[in-house]
């Protein structure tokens, strides 16, 4: 037998897939006809009988296609049109057709020449791309296939002959050549393979079935009395769906997509088969599915056509003063010049026709400076264009010797835009990788087999070993070890598919491996589930596979060498995934109890507030806001202003900002100077550079202004509903709101104003509000309305409701507030959780009702607003001092020449005769040499004058203003997620920007994403959490590489600082919880030597918070709104622990607690008492619950300090071991805080809850003194529990960023409020500090602050200080970098006024600050030291409120628009925004 691949012939009908088998069925449950209705239907094909559709209304598109831009009729014309999309091509017409009248200065040739040179070379090379596009398309339409001609025989035609009905023959490995309904196949069963590849990409083969009915039509002959009727959809391009029936021997079959064949997919495997055309040609779904070719522009030839737009206006601008003159002058001086008067036709000349000449000379300007605008451009860049797409088309880099194919440039328009690329997107499969698969490691039994590395491997160690041999070591035995090769099986002959070597399993020898059974177990599974085809080959003696995917493939070439099995098929199915339904809760109970109404006896209610006095003379009328049109009541308006000026005070102010600059104070009095008689220069040459300069910068100044307006009119605008009186509300602007107006603010709306809450869409008048405009906190608040307003619910109700509400005067304090509403005939006293503040949006709230108490300017939140300030760069500062030198420099050179010229005309000027013109103003008078003298030091002064060059700030304020459009126009700085780009707000600091010198900034969000990962814990004196931060990973990273380059193995230090619990990796992440120790995870905590304090303290994380649960269906358990992502990271780990927080109500707090025997939930009902809220200065939260058993505990949590300062002497059992893992944990990077708890007797409860409840409903100023001292009085003889550890991610590209700017020269200082030991490490993970950096630490201790008095603790700072110092100064390397670590007791000493410049110079000196503990008022004394203190440019950048105060205080303001809120870029007005 000859060798060659012989295909095996096998029997395939049952090789295909349970998607394609009939399963049987009764007589009576054959498929049902598909029933058309409405539109889209209409599609009627009758087989075999192409002729019927040659006429209307059957005739349907030919088969013919073209994805050609142009035919013969339509080049011309859409050509011309694409030319004269070129402004250029325009205006070189217009100039051509002027240059045809007889005023033209050129011969018309020589315009039209060049012009139709240029439109028939791109015509041209347009029609040489449409003619490779139609070659292309007539090479398809060519293609051949057989056609039944009515008497049962095939004959090939064309493609593009095909008409819908006829019925064609397909065969092997050819494409389909239009969408066809398969009839038969060459298998009996009528099944057929199809490769679709051209319409979706997939290689894999797809099975298609006929129908049993048609399946007799198996030969050439039996179509010859063949008829039917098809009726289906319309044209669609949806390629996985078909709907139809054919009516075929008196009876009506259903049509699906698996008996439909779509052109341009191939035939595989399939002999031949028979089909009907349904939808031909452009009718098909892949061309419904192809799009027009589009016409596309370079952005260079966009570019050229604006610069030509600038162009033809200056050109026609220099013609217009041109012909203008002319006019003149023919008008004036024509007739005195009688040499010049030559006959005139064309009155070309005519002084009597002034106008016409001039319009005559217009188009002759127009031609003559029309060089302006360079034809020769335009041709040397379409023969570039042209000559470039020839390059590409040889470019023998970019040939592929396989195919033979070379690149092909499609169209020359678009080749510059192949440099200006900065986006490429890529498929991967096939284009990145090779769509081949290698079978190349295996796992069996838990055993690992296949010893040759992956690509990937060889690049890592390849990396490694470079790495090495930088820091002078051989990577060679990392190299072989990342890159084993077995003895002998590098001979072995490659085999496409196949890259396995491991001898254990190859020639039999996995027979002797420990698990034989399962080895051919999994041989058998790779061998039988599968959909290949075999095929087999006689030269090797072995069988390749068509399968559906190349992995499929690898798996069967890695059988045969194994096992030599042949493979089967197998039934897929697949699987419905649940979607995500968010629980609809009921929110009106999920408050926090700062809210709550404690219960009350009849003559326990609050009492009304009692003004004395000045501050508190605020009177609103409710509902009545006619009563403030006129004083006393009249208050502001609600329209609101940010901007620098008005309509009024433009002018003056902007006047004023103009001559604060030197250099106008004396080119204004240059101007002055040039109107007297005196004067050398026409006055105009000196007042319009100045009205310029003037001018510019003022209209700088108004258009900067005007953007300012326009963003407050896009607030003023802003809709809201108002009552009008008649129990209507009707939708207003904002700024026409005033005092008294009743609003009707809905869900996700912002408070117009500020407003006393009436009531709510909750029946207990509960709403709750997002201040993070106002505060940066994302949490929610919770407000609630007075009880007796509560029945204020409805539209009508208003209609006659009357009160007077009698407060505070407007004040910027967002937290207090003191009034009191007089509403039928009684007086409730009003605080601040019953006003909803202007700029807050109401959230999980249907709607409020509110009444206006202080409107626009009068709000708090405009109360904190600072104005617009004005300033003034560095630049300009030093440019007038500069100025003051040249001007005295001016000064001194006139004075000399002008006391020269007193001299020489006392002395000289009566014997020179010759010059003694006369002289009626005395300015050569030799009688009156000091007059004449004083006249020409005016004189000199103004000739002298450009010493200061006005051009120099033309120049200036046009760059200015350019800078400001690039910096809002930067991509770089633009936010994709949020759609913000970055904002100059002024574009007077622009050069600032270069000359910064120190950059100070926040830490949370902006160094870091503010988002919180519960990451360990410490309880009962015992660490849990395996996972190392961030910060540790970077200090392992460095410390390995630091023993590497000293010559040492850095994998044991890496592996140490990174572990990873075995099988813990393969957990699905959950935000919010990085933790890993399954010492606690699916109840094994029981199992710990303490459940109980575990169980206590899973209890703290889920009760001592004022969080709101939503219930995901999807999950099946619950996330969180919490006040701050530390509590969001605490309830997440409270659930995944098995403590579920999941139901909140006005009395109650309900946890899930899942018990490990049955796995089921339990739900505990915790009645909570009090809580006692977190605030800064507080630094701790506690709650006050009794469980059902009727024990009372105060759960408790807070900072470390504050915590152990307050626990008992029984409760410090693990404070040792805690402190100690604390100091760990803030040397990882984490933030700590500590939990504690305490057991209350009910008598000692019942005793302090009526302090708490007098201290909570007194009235005064010392009600925040009682309310903190009666807290104390609780809050102390805890028992410690335990602590925990969240880490704060850091921002993508911050360590890279911090090590450019430190390449740069800049310094950077780090303000957070993070302790020391976190503070440091953060450092060392942004790269702020570094390995060899030697650390100076200035701090106070606690025991020293309460032993000595103030003035020995700063002694010992001023001594830390004073060494320090003296360190860096006697540092002899010069490459050595210091790094200054202080904390914010210790800074409160540095920043007094005796100490705080020998702290700026210890400063100055490190390369590196890092400010620990700080306030937001340290973080502003800090921002203004360095500012005065250096004289140099300082940059502060944050995204929160409390860094308001260090960006106003710095040179230069960055606010970032991050998680914090907004109000950081609201409040700078004149900072960059991004």
């Amino acid at each position: 037998m000859a060798h060659g691949r012989i295909r095996a012939k096998l029997k395939r009908s049952s090789l295909y897939t349970f998607g394609c088998i009939r399963p049987p069925r009764e007589p009576n449950d054959e498929p049902q006809p598909h029933e058309f209705r409405g539109p889209g239907f209409s599609r009627h094909v009758c087989c075999n009988q192409p002729q019927l559709h040659q006429k209307k209304p059957l005739k349907y598109s030919k088969n013919y296609i073209s994805t050609t831009k142009y035919n013969v009729i339509t080049f011309l014309p859409k050509a011309l049109f694409e030319q004269f999309r070129r402004v250029a091509n325009v205006y070189f017409l217009l100039a051509a057709m002027l240059s045809l009248t007889p005023v033209s200065p050129f011969s018309a040739y020589s315009m039209i020449a060049p012009l139709a040179f240029v439109i028939g070379l791109s015509m041209a090379k347009e029609a040489v791309e449409n003619w490779h596009r139609f070659m292309q398309d007539m090479k398809v339409n060519m293609r051949k296939v057989r056609v039944h001609n009515g008497e049962g025989v095939f004959s090939l035609k064309p493609w593009m002959n095909l008409r819908v009905g006829d019925v064609v023959k397909v065969e092997k490995d050819q494409f389909f050549p239009a969408d066809l309904l398969l009839l038969s196949s060459s298998y009996e069963d009528g099944i057929c393979y199809v490769e679709t590849m051209n319409l979706d990409g997939e290689t894999n083969l797809k099975v298609k079935r006929s129908l049993e009915s048609t399946l007799t039509l198996d030969d050439d002959s039996t179509f010859k009395d063949f008829r039917g009727t098809i009726k289906c959809e319309d044209p669609n391009p949806n390629l996985y769906t078909f709907v139809g029936n054919l009516e075929y021997e008196r009876q009506v079959f259903p049509l699906d997509p698996s008996q439909i064949l779509l052109r341009d997919s191939k035939l595989r495997n399939t002999g031949h088969v028979y089909g009907v055309v349904i939808f031909s040609g452009h009718d098909s779904k892949v061309m419904q599915n192809a799009t027009k070719s589009p016409s596309k522009r370079s952005t260079i030839e966009k570019q050229m056509d604006k610069i030509i737009y600038v162009l033809f206006t200056l050109l026609v601008l220099i013609s217009l003063i041109s012909s203008t003159g002319f006019a003149i002058k023919t008008k004036t001086q024509m007739p005195s010049w009688w040499y010049l008067q030559a006959p005139d036709d064309d009155h070309l000349y005519d002084p009597d026709k002034a106008g016409q000449s001039g319009f005559y000379h217009l188009i002759t300007a127009l031609i003559l400076y029309g060089y302006l605008i360079p034809i020769s451009l335009y041709v040397s860049i379409e023969l570039v264009k042209v000559l470039q797409a020839v390059f590409i088309n040889q470019d023998i880099h970019m040939y592929d010797e396989e195919t033979g194919t070379p690149a092909q440039a499609r169209t020359s328009n678009l080749n510059e835009e192949l440099g200006m690329v900065d986006t490429i997107l890529s498929d991967k499969t096939g284009t990145l990788t090779c769509n081949q698969m290698d079978f190349l490691k295996c796992s069996i039994a838990g055993t690992p087999y296949g010893m040759r590395s992956s690509e990937v491997e060889l690049a890592a160690a390849s990396q490694m070993a470079m790495d090495l041999e930088g820091h002078g070591q051989n990577g060679s035995e990392i190299e072989l070890e990342a890159v084993p090769t077995p003895r002998g099986e590098n001979l072995r002959v490659p085999i496409k598919g196949f890259s396995f070597e491991d001898a254990r399993l190859m020639n039999g020898n996995w027979l002797r491996e420990s698990n034989p059974e399962v080895l051919m177990l999994f041989f058998r599974i790779l061998a039988l589930c599968h959909t290949a085809i075999p095929e087999y080959n006689e030269e090797t003696d072995s069988f390749s596979y068509e399968a559906e995917s190349p992995d499929e493939g690898a798996f069967l070439d890695f059988l045969f060498l194994i096992l030599d099995l042949l493979s089967c098929n197998f039934n897929t199915h697949q699987e419905a995934r649940p979607g995500r339904i968010r629980a609809k809760l009921k929110r009106s109970s999920l408050y926090t109890f700062g809210c709550i109404r404690p219960p009350r006896e009849p003559n326990d209610e609050p009492q009304p507030h009692e003004f004395r006095g000045p501050g508190f003379s605020r009177h609103v009328c409710c509902n009545q806001p006619q009563l403030h049109q006129k004083k006393p009541l009249k208050y502001s308006k609600n329209y609101i202003s940010t901007t620098k000026y008005n309509v009024i005070t433009f002018l003056p102010k902007a006047l004023f900002e103009q001559f604060r600059r030197v250099a106008n104070v004396y080119f204004l009095l240059a101007a002055m100077l040039s109107l007297t008689p005196v004067s050398p220069f026409s006055a105009y040459s000196m007042i319009a550079p100045l009205a310029f300069v003037i001018g510019l910068s003022m209209a700088k100044e108004a258009v900067e202004n005007w953007h300012r307006f326009m963003q407050d009119m896009k607030v003023n605008m802003r809709k809201v509903r108002v009552h009008n009186g008649e129990g209507v509300f009707s939708l207003k602007p904002w700024m026409n709101l005033r005092v008294g107006d009743v609003v009707k603010v809905e869900k996700d709306q912002f408070f117009p104003a500020d407003l006393l809450l009436l009531s709510s869409s909750y029946e207990d008048g509960i709403c709750y509000v997002e201040t993070m405009n106002l505060d940066g906190e994302t949490n929610l608040k919770v407000k609630r309305s007075l009880e007796s307003t509560l029945t204020l619910d409805d539209d009508s109700t208003f209609k006659d409701f009357r009160g007077t509400i009698k407060c505070e005067d407007p004040n910027p304090n967002l937290y207090t507030f003191v009034g009191n509403l007089e509403y039928e005939r009684q007086v409730f006293p009003l605080d601040p959780s019953q006003i909803l503040l202007r700029d807050s949006k109401l959230r999980n709230t249907g709607h409020v009702y509110g009444v206006v108490i202080f409107s626009g300017h009068d709000s708090k939140v405009m109360q904190n607003a600072t104005k617009s300030p004005s300033k003034r760069s560095t630049i300009e500062k030093q440019m007038d001092k500069i100025i003051y030198v040249l001007f005295t420099l001016l000064v001194l050179i006139s004075l000399i020449s002008s006391t020269g010229f007193a001299i020489k005309t006392k002395t000289q000027m009566p014997s020179w005769w010759y010059l003694q013109a006369p002289d009626e103003e005395r300015l050569y008078d030799p009688e009156n040499a000091g007059l004449s003298g004083f006249y020409h030091l005016i004189t000199a002064l103004i000739l002298y004058g450009y010493l200061i060059p006005i051009s120099l700030y033309v120049s200036i304020e046009l760059v200015k203003v350019l800078q400001a459009v690039f910096i809002n126009q930067d991509i770089h700085m633009y936010d994709e997620e949020t759609g913000t780009p970055a904002q100059a707000r002024t574009s007077n600091l622009n050069e600032e920007l270069g000359m910064v010198d120190t950059i100070l900034s926040d830490k949370t969000g902006t160094l870091t994403c503010n988002q919180m990962d519960f990451l360990k814990c410490s309880i009962a004196g015992t660490p849990y959490g395996m996972r190392s931060s961030e910060v540790e990973l970077a200090a392992a990273s460095q410390m390995a590489m630091d023993l590497e380059g000293n010559g040492q193995n850095g994998s044991e230090i890496e592996s140490e600082a990174v572990p990873t619990p075995r099988g813990e990796n393969l957990r699905v992440p959950i935000k919010g919880f990085s933790f890993e120790d399954a010492r606690l995870m699916n109840g094994n905590w029981l199992r710990e030597s303490n459940p109980e304090v575990l169980m206590l303290f899973f209890r703290i994380l889920a009760l001592c918070h004022t969080a709101i649960p939503e219930y995901n269906e999807e999950t099946g358990s619950f996330s969180y709104e919490a006040e701050s992502p530390d509590e969001g990271a605490f309830l997440v780990a409270a659930r995944e622990f098995g403590f579920e927080f999941c139901k909140r109500t006005q009395s109650s707090i309900f946890v899930r607690e899942r018990r490990p025997s049955s796995q089921e939930f339990v739900e505990r009902e915790f009645k909570l008492l009090n809580l006692l809220d977190f605030t800064s200065k507080r630094k701790r939260m506690s709650v006050i619950v009794q469980d059902e058993t009727g024990q009372i505990l105060l759960l408790c949590k807070g900072a470390d300090s504050i915590i152990f300062d307050r626990l008992a002497k029984n409760g410090r059992v693990y404070e040792e071991a805690t402190t100690k893992h604390l100091n760990e944990y803030g040397e990882a990077g984490l933030r700590t805080l500590a939990l504690a708890y305490k057991k209350l007797e009910e008598s000692d409860y019942a005793a302090w809850n009526d302090e708490f409840m007098k201290a909570k409903t007194s009235i005064g100023g010392d009600r925040d003194a009682m309310l903190e001292r009666v807290s104390d009085l609780m809050e102390k003889d805890l028992i410690l529990v335990g602590a925990t550890a969240v880490e704060d991610k850091l921002q993508p590209g911050v360590p890279q960023c911090i090590d450019k700017l430190a390449q740069a020269g800049l310094k950077l200082w780090v303000l957070t409020g993070d302790k020391m030991e976190t503070a440091i490490n953060i450092g060392f993970a942004c790269s702020l500090l570094r390995q060899g950096m030697k650390q100076i630490c200035i701090s106070t201790n606690m025991d020293m602050l309460a032993e000595n008095s103030k003035k020995a603790v700063k002694e010992n700072i001023v001594l830390q200080i004073t060494n320090a110092s003296q360190m860096v100064k006697l540092e002899k390397d010069p490459h050595a970098a210091f790094a200054l670590i202080i904390d914010g007791k210790t800074l409160t000493y540095a920043l007094e006024e005796d100490l705080k410049h020998q702290f700026l110079n210890l400063a100055v000196d490190c390369a590196s600050v890092i400010c620990c503990r700080v306030s937001p008022k340290q973080k502003a004394l800090v921002t203004r030291l360095v500012k005065e203190g250096t004289g140099k440019t300082t940059l502060a950048i944050g995204d929160g409120a409390n860094d308001v105060g260090m960006i106003q205080e710095a040179d230069i303001g960055v606010g970032i628009s991050g998680v914090e809120g907004m109000q950081v870029c609201t409040i700078l007005q004149n900072r960059l925004h991004s």
